[in-house]
């Protein structure tokens, strides 16, 4: 039977070990609890004893080499009949090959990464954090008698659309040496597409635009994200991106801005929460909502007055139906 000697971990914040000295060499008997090599851990050196007996039948890490915890580090068996074990290695390193999957990043995924890595990098994020009474918009949504059906999240980017008007700098794209203000208020929303990734799809001119017509266009184009088909001029020109999470489950997420807009605006799931109103204890239907914001355009004050404009139409619904 072959037995695998592992990088064990010793420490709470242990990641990596360094194999030092092999004490013994293949085909050496090891007694169970006997020295086999010395191993570097946080800059000290200590001996790793076997926890198995049998002969050494092969070393998988060479002396010098820092590998994970958990890494294979040799292969103990009971013989050294070379045509049996050799195929016996042969099945476990076959094995090994399968729990550790290589998946090649899609474009898609290629692009993610890229960009938001550069934009954590680059752009000083800051958050601001606000709880939505959802409950009249909720009552609201249930007798909804539109010729579409009107889901929160068009009601999230209605609101979003009209705050958009008074808060221009977050309309906004920043430059080396100036802050360019749009001229147009467009809304993209995040759709997901499960392990691909995500795309942001952007209704233009949503601040003019009815819920009835917001529901229909975003229908429509997470329909196209999901097959493939969107232009690239329906993902383009975002004035800022919105991104529910509550479908989730999700309370609440630290969100990255998605370049070259300037915010990003998360809400989360709607739950039922005790509320204090004029004194009295009273179950609301709260939502956690969360502004990301780039510090060189927006400081934190304007930041809190756009989120609060954003709360303030969501909790007063019939400003957001015409």
């Amino acid at each position: 039977m072959i037995k695998n000697i592992i990088m064990p971990k010793v420490s709470e914040v242990m990641e990596v070990g360094t194999v030092i000295t092999w004490l013994k060499k293949e085909g050496d008997w090891v007694n169970k609890g006997e020295p086999i090599l010395e191993i570097e851990v946080e800059k000290a050196v200590m001996e790793l004893e076997s926890e198995k007996e049998g002969y050494l039948r092969k070393i998988l890490v060479k002396e010098g080499e820092t590998v994970p915890v958990g890494t294979i580090l040799a292969y103990i068996s009971d013989t050294l009949e070379e045509e049996i074990e050799e195929k016996k290695v042969e099945e476990i390193k076959e094995k090994e090959e399968i729990e550790i999957r290589k998946i090649p990043l899609t474009s898609m995924r290629r692009t993610i990464a890229e960009r938001l890595s550069k934009s954590k990098q680059i752009i000083p994020h800051f958050y601001v954090f606000v709880d939505v009474d959802m409950t009249e918009l909720v009552d609201v949504k249930s007798k909804q008698n539109f010729e579409v059906k009107v889901s929160f999240d068009d009601f999230i980017i209605k609101a979003t659309a009209l705050a958009l008007r008074d808060f221009p700098f977050i309309n906004s794209r920043f430059k080396e040496n100036e802050i360019e203000i749009l001229s147009e208020i467009n809304v993209g929303f995040a759709v997901s597409l499960g392990d691909e990734g995500l795309m942001v799809p952007v209704i233009k001119s949503a601040d003019k635009k009815n819920l009835k017509e917001i529901a229909r266009e975003r229908k429509s184009l997470i329909e196209k994200a999901r097959e493939g088909k969107l232009s690239l001029e329906e993902i383009s020109n975002g004035s800022i991106t919105v991104n529910n999470v509550g479908i989730f489950g999700v309370s609440s997420i630290l969100a990255i801005i998605n370049p070259p807009e300037v915010a990003i605006l998360t809400t989360g799931t709607i739950q039922e929460k005790p509320v204090v109103l004029n004194g009295e204890i009273k179950i609301r239907k709260m939502m956690e909502m969360t502004l990301s914001a780039d510090h060189r355009v927006i400081d934190g004050a304007y930041g809190a007055r756009f989120l609060m404009k954003v709360k303030e139409l969501l909790e007063r619904p019939e400003l957001l139906i015409d």
